[in-house]
C-alpha cells in the first residue's frame, strides 16, 4: 500500500507523542514499535479495548477530537487519522482540522487519509446532495455521511499548517502536513 514510516519522518524522536484518532490496532503496534508514545483516541470502546489488547503501552481514551479531550496542556508531535474527514460534512471538518492543530505541537505533523476523488460508497447514488457529498437516508446505512472533498477545499481547512503535500496511493490520497 504505502510506506507509512516514510511518511513519518521525521519522527520519531526519543519521547515523541503520537495520537491515533480511530486507532488501527496493527498502526497502533507498530507506531509503539518505532518508539512513540501512543495514544489511541475513539468513540468505539470496542476498538479501544482490541487496540489496548495488542498494544498494552499505548494509552486508550474515548471520546473525540472535536470536544477538546486533551485541554490546552497536552500536545502531541504528530497526529494521524485514517478516513476520517470523509465521514464529516464540511462545518465539521472545518472544527475538526481546527482541533487537530491546536492538539499539535509547533513544528508538529499531521498524516491523513482521503479516498480519491471519485470513489464513493456504495449507497452513493441513492444519498441524498449535500455540500461537498451525500448523506444516506435508507436503511442500512441509514445516516451515514460521505464527503468528497478535493484538496483545495482541504488546504482551505489548513490555515495553521505549513508544507502540505498530497499523494495518491491506490483509492487514497495521503496527505502530510507540518503545523506553523
Amino acid at each position: 500500500m504505502f510506506d507509512l514510516k516514510a511518511f513519518l519522518t521525521p519522527y520519531p524522536k526519543k519521547g515523541d507523542r503520537l495520537l491515533e484518532i480511530n486507532p488501527c490496532s496493527k498502526r497502533i503496534k507498530l507506531f509503539t514499535d518505532m518508539g512513540f508514545s501512543v495514544t489511541g483516541l475513539d468513540m468505539n470502546l470496542d476498538n479501544l479495548q482490541l487496540c489496548q489488547k495488542l498494544s498494552p503501552r499505548a494509552l486508550m481514551k474515548y471520546g473525540s477530537l472535536l470536544f477538546s479531550p486533551f485541554g490546552n496542556h497536552e500536545k502531541f508531535d504528530v497526529i494521524v487519522f485514517f478516513g476520517v474527514l470523509s465521514g464529516m460534512m464540511y462545518d465539521e471538518s472545518k472544527s475538526f482540522i481546527y482541533s487537530v492543530s491546536s492538539t499539535l505541537k509547533e513544528k508538529g505533523l499531521a498524516v491523513f487519509t482521503l479516498p480519491k476523488i471519485g470513489f464513493h460508497p456504495p449507497w452513493w447514488e441513492e444519498g441524498e446532495l449535500i455540500n461537498y457529498g451525500r448523506l444516506a437516508c435508507t436503511p442500512p446505512y441509514t445516516g451515514e455521511v460521505f464527503c468528497d472533498y478535493d484538496m483545495e477545499t482541504i488546504r482551505k481547512f489548513m490555515l495553521d499548517f505549513t508544507d502540505i503535500n498530497f499523494q495518491e496511493v491506490g483509492n487514497l490520497i495521503i496527505a502530510k502536513a507540518v503545523k506553523f
